[in-house]
């Protein structure tokens, strides 16, 4: 007499071994439709989910805050097969999204390193590895509305390789989400590069440094161009005192400072103006430009050191 079985552990056993042949020739090539795929994507990396999913309690998140986190990649997948029983209308889909689960992650995991550029209308560039881990910040501050252009850099090595920001989203009109390809050992806020003008360095309106600017190299005597100029092995910066005229408050006088910044490469020991008998126009710009400012942020490892702190 034939043994029976029930219809759920007919199935279970079908979908393992489909699952443990899905390498076999005789099954299809599954092919995630694109657009399926990058829904996915976009899904795994938070795109649509309500922001009390991931801040549960405002106190977590406060004003003038920001906290970095880990992407667990064991929540996103149940995230996604959760989205995918949506279209599990009987034991055939059920039977399918078994025997090629892992297929489909790794369409997702693809298309979720396409995401940014798409969205964006750029060329996706051919990722070297997918799946890997995500780590992520948020942050909480009138600096998100102050400078609506504000970029998020993340590297690691100490600034050496700058990592893939596979999603940055403005979530209001104070929070900002970011998700990383990777994990950084150092992140840095830049002010957006609208920022750039001449002037003084706020950072010098204090005594003893009050009204000085750092000189920059001229391309001349190993110097190059722009490269701020040090001493002592590159421990200490040089500065040049920025004189005022007695005429009006806050008005610089051009023609004493000219001759305060030629005074000073004269002096240094490689002089940074090389052969040139005067200070040119573009030599006087160059050190006249007030960067954008970068606030950085070490990331200290599980025994409370930063990476430079380790070996």
């Amino acid at each position: 007499m034939k043994s029976w079985v029930n219809k759920k552990t007919f199935h279970e056993r079908l979908a393992k071994s489909m699952s443990d042949d899905s390498t076999h020739s005789d099954l299809p090539d599954l092919q995630l439709d694109p657009e399926v795929a990058q829904w996915l994507g976009k899904l795994s990396l938070l795109y649509g989910v309500p922001l009390e999913y991931l801040v549960p309690d405002s106190r977590m998140l406060p004003p003038e805050s920001i906290r970095f986190f880990y992407l667990d990649k064991n929540w996103t997948d149940r995230l996604l097969d959760g989205a995918l029983s949506v279209g599990v209308l009987s034991t055939k889909e059920q039977i399918f999204n078994k025997t090629f689960f892992n297929k489909i992650y790794q369409a997702t995991d693809l298309a979720q390193q396409n995401t940014r550029a798409l969205i964006r209308n750029k060329i996706p560039e051919v990722p070297t590895h997918i799946g890997g881990t995500i780590t992520g910040l948020l942050i909480r501050s009138r600096v998100v509305s102050d400078y609506p252009g504000l970029e998020i850099k993340g590297t690691t090595n100490s600034g050496e390789n700058e990592l893939k920001i596979l999603r940055m989203d403005r979530l209001s009109d104070t929070l900002i989400i970011c998700l990383f390809d990777g994990k950084p050992d150092k992140v840095e806020f830049i002010q957006p590069s609208e920022g750039l003008h001449f002037g003084i360095p706020q950072f010098f309106i204090n005594e003893p440094n009050r009204n000085a600017i750092l000189l920059r190299g001229l391309g001349f005597n190993g110097i190059s161009g722009g490269d701020q100029i040090t001493t002592n092995d590159g421990k200490d910066n040089v500065s040049v005192h920025v004189p005022l005229t007695e005429t009006a408050k806050g008005v610089l006088d051009i023609t004493q400072l000219v001759e305060n910044i030629t005074d000073k490469f004269k002096s240094l020991p490689k002089n940074p103006m090389g052969d040139l008998s005067e200070l040119g126009a573009g030599g006087f710009a160059i050190q006249m430009v007030v960067t954008q400012q970068i606030q950085e942020y070490m990331l200290k490892t599980s025994e409370g050191e930063t990476p430079d702190d380790c070996n």
